[in-house]
């Protein structure tokens, strides 16, 4: 049996479209910044900058982002400090404003890379702020990918920086977004190995996430085997609760992740374990018409190999499952009129 191919564009990874202006957390992009010393490269009015940033921040908090961008510029006027920059950047991501966003990282980046202040960039505050946006400008950077990833791969080399985690991750999902399976596997192998025995980095990235696309690559390259070693180790995890925070808690992500593999193992010849799984991604998630197609596609082309007529039934049966969810699904419209003709039965070639 072949492999089918079943991923989307849209799977909840991070929370955010890669390019995206979305954040996955607070606690990486913004309840981080109030971690960092504050860092200032010009004093005017300090006192006055404080009390802006502080009311920028409560407006942050609840979630009024266009009023705490209103305190942040301010206080940027107040004392130019790279923290009120950064605070800055992320409203304008929260507002969907890339440019805005990537103009302010770019500010950061170019103070720190033209700084001759060897001192101050070996601080630990300076070069936190330098990595995180070395990380926002690659993510607000959707006209040049290759500009983006060279970002990225900056910020993962500061390893005494927590956010420098996020660099081959967000590498590894910019070549999955463009189709380049082999180098994505590579990057997500990387990010799972700096994850590997620490939880110093789980409020920031979670390896599930990895192991999720280093699956989904390996289904579209036809690496059954290798693909159910990673939905498996996922699959595991979530089962066993090792990892509270897995990308497996989210239904359509766990019905992927079942699918996939049932796939995988169809694939392999192994139909017991495969139509098992198959029958479980729908467990999952029962109402996902995309899911319910595949599955019936998997039974049809089985039934094809072997003309058993109790396969025959369970793909019409979850064909007219979708139908009572859409009726006007027409995939499935077309395909019952075809597998009533008999045009898919074994003998009809």
């Amino acid at each position: 049996m072949s492999l089918l191919v079943f991923h989307r564009n849209s799977v909840k990874f991070f929370k955010f479209s890669l390019l995206g202006s979305n954040i996955k957390s607070n606690k990486t992009f913004s309840n981080r910044i109030s971690l960092i010393s504050k860092v200032s490269f010009s004093t005017f009015d300090k006192k006055a900058a404080t009390e802006l940033s502080d009311k920028g921040a409560l407006a942050f908090a609840n979630k009024n982002y266009e009023e705490a961008l209103k305190f942040f510029l301010q206080a940027k006027e107040a004392c130019i400090s790279l923290v009120v920059i950064l605070r800055v950047a992320n409203c304008y991501e929260r507002l969907n404003d890339r440019r805005g966003a990537f103009h302010e990282y770019q500010i950061i980046i170019r103070f720190y890379e033209n700084s001759l202040d060897e001192t101050r960039r070996a601080m630990s505050s300076y070069q936190e702020c330098y990595v995180m946006a070395l990380i926002g400008a690659g993510r607000n950077n959707y006209l040049n990918s290759e500009e983006a990833m060279e970002y990225w791969r900056k910020a993962s080399q500061f390893k005494n920086i927590p956010n420098h985690i996020l660099g081959n991750s967000l590498i590894a999902g910019l070549y999955y977004q463009k189709g380049k399976y082999r180098e994505a596997i590579q990057y997500y192998t990387k990010s799972i190995q700096e994850l590997e025995g620490t939880t110093e980095y789980s409020d920031i990235l979670n390896a599930s996430d990895n192991y999720f696309f280093k699956g989904m690559s390996h289904v579209s390259l036809d690496e059954p085997e290798l693909a159910i070693q990673d939905f498996s180790r996922l699959i595991n995890e979530y089962r066993d609760g090792t990892n509270p925070d897995s990308i497996l808690n989210d239904n359509e992500n766990r019905s992927m992740a079942y699918m996939n593999r049932g796939l995988c193992y169809c694939a392999l010849e192994n139909f017991e374990l495969g139509f098992k799984d198959l029958e479980d991604s729908l467990i999952e998630c029962d109402s996902d018409v995309n899911i319910i197609y595949a599955v019936a596609q998997a039974y049809y082309i089985r039934y094809t190999e072997t003309g058993s007529n109790e396969l025959r039934e369970r793909s019409i049966h979850f064909l007219n499952k979708i139908l009572e969810i859409d009726p006007k699904h027409f995939k499935s419209q077309q395909f019952l009129m075809e597998l009533a003709k008999g045009e898919h039965s074994p003998n009809s070639n």
